[in-house]
């Protein structure tokens, strides 16, 4: 059995198998295999170009980068992406990291990140600056950007998981959960919102529960930079920093907290307003799923409220199953990509035993403390889904294209919600420490033997 004070290091914990896992899915998974990552990646050059708000051309937004990362696409990403029997070949890769970038010779690149604010791109971008100037090939910075984003995600998780007063253990585990380390190996904005996010309800959590830290002028910068990162990073995670309200009684007297508490949740609002104001031209046509103009979806749910309720409720109930099995299940963004049920099955039983197994003793969540993150949870959720809706057909009987790894950052506020010392007998930190350890080591290798055979 697995002895030591692990019950006490989890973040150690997370950044040693984090980082591992890590560096081994960087190399495995081959390029542009990560759900929209030459996306990404095309967003993440022109930052790195100074382009803050991405050029149209049509109806399009878009990128303009070098051909040469056009034709890595054309090579490696949609559709060859989802042929099953197109594996990677070592040789070919290696033959290719020599290409020349060819920066000069560049062309128009429609993509669907447009609406991503720079900040989530910062280790992506500083990277292409560098390896832009160095004259490194476009599969070479591909590799090193997603080397960079997983070490700064992983890093910034630990933290989260080492300052959170509880669930350490279980946010170890969704962290490794295969959508959430597949994510943090690739050029995804997702990597780092994930981690941010967890950051966000961690130091809620801290401010909440231990009385060691209040919410004073000393950590209002720490908490407006991270909330204002969460608000920006997605527009449908702008009322997360919202959870900040557990650090307060009910209706507080106290006028300085109510100042602090605006200047955190305002700011990230007021700038996630402003980002979604300067990009919405972007956004007037999209393609993805089919022909969609989210202006005249907007129209139509605000003159159909009922139908919409009922939209929501025809994709919610059958689809919040799949939805929790691609969490733990899904590494890429092909029907093919999963790993085996039966590690898909046991990480769920994991997760629900560390959900209800956490004790400490002086913590227990007022019913004020619950209903704001209970509600905070629910409407992020409801702006994910109205968020996809938007690039449906108007008026569609379902909300189409909602995967699992949208609620990666959502989940840890549903499972901080119900926090509570109903179970008496509870195991001991150190046993639900080991199973935790276990469980995740048998996920991960999970993770690396459904990639390893997907792929090569």
């Amino acid at each position: 059995m697995i002895k030591g004070n692990s019950s006490s290091s989890p973040h150690t914990f997370f950044a040693l198998v984090g980082l591992i896992t890590g560096l081994l899915l960087c190399i495995l998974t081959p390029p542009l295999k990560a759900p929209d990552e030459i996306s990404h990646y095309a967003r993440a050059y022109e930052i790195s170009q100074g382009v803050i708000v991405s050029p149209k051309e049509g109806a399009f937004g878009g990128s303009i980068i070098p051909d040469s990362i056009i034709a890595l696409h054309t090579k490696y990403g949609y559709p060859a992406a989802c042929d099953v029997n197109n594996k990677a070949s070592p040789q070919e890769i290696m033959a290719h990291l020599g290409d020349p970038l060819n920066p000069a010779q560049v062309s128009f690149f429609k993509n669907n990140a447009t609406f991503y604010f720079p900040t989530v791109y910062l280790p992506a971008s500083l990277v292409i600056l560098i390896g832009r100037g160095l004259g490194a090939s476009p599969l070479v910075m591909m590799y090193l950007v997603r080397l960079a984003t997983m070490l700064v995600a992983v890093a910034i998780t630990a933290l989260a998981i080492r300052i959170a007063p509880i669930y350490k253990w279980l946010f170890v585990f969704l962290s490794l959960g295969t959508a959430a380390a597949t994510q943090r190996a690739s050029l995804s904005a997702d990597s780092l919102t994930n981690a941010f996010a967890l950051l966000l309800l961690a130091m809620a959590l801290r401010l909440a529960f231990d009385p060691r830290h209040k919410l004073k002028a000393r950590a209002l910068p720490a908490l407006l930079a991270v909330s204002v990162f969460v608000a920006l990073a997605k527009q449908a995670y702008l009322v997360l920093p919202f959870a900040l309200l557990i650090a307060s009684p009910v209706f507080p007297k106290n006028r300085s907290f109510w100042m602090a508490f605006g200047l955190i949740a305002g700011t990230g609002l007021i700038a996630a307003l402003g980002w979604n104001k300067a990009t919405a031209h972007l956004n007037d046509y999209w393609d993805i799923l089919t022909d969609a103009y989210p202006g005249e979806q907007i129209v139509w749910m605000m003159t159909h409220p009922f139908n919409m309720v009922a939209v929501l409720l025809r994709t919610v109930v059958p689809g919040l199953p799949a939805w929790l099995a691609q969490l733990f299940g899904n590494f890429g963004f092909c029907k093919e990509g999963s790993i085996y049920p039966v590690f898909n099955g046991l990480a769920f039983i994991t997760f629900l035993f560390l959900m209800f197994a956490d004790t400490h003793a002086k913590i227990n969540p007022t019913r004020w403390q619950r209903l704001v993150l209970l509600c905070v949870s629910l409407l992020c959720s409801l702006l994910v889904l109205i968020a996809n809706y938007l690039i449906n057909v108007k008026g569609n009987y379902t909300i189409e294209g909602i995967v699992g790894r949208y609620f990666v950052p959502v989940l840890p506020f549903f499972c901080a919600a119900g926090y509570n010392q109903l179970w008496k007998n509870k195991p001991s930190p150190t046993r639900a420490a080991q199973i935790a350890m276990l469980a995740s080591a048998a996920l991960v290798l999970a993770q690396l033997a459904a990639v390893m055979m997907r792929y090569w």
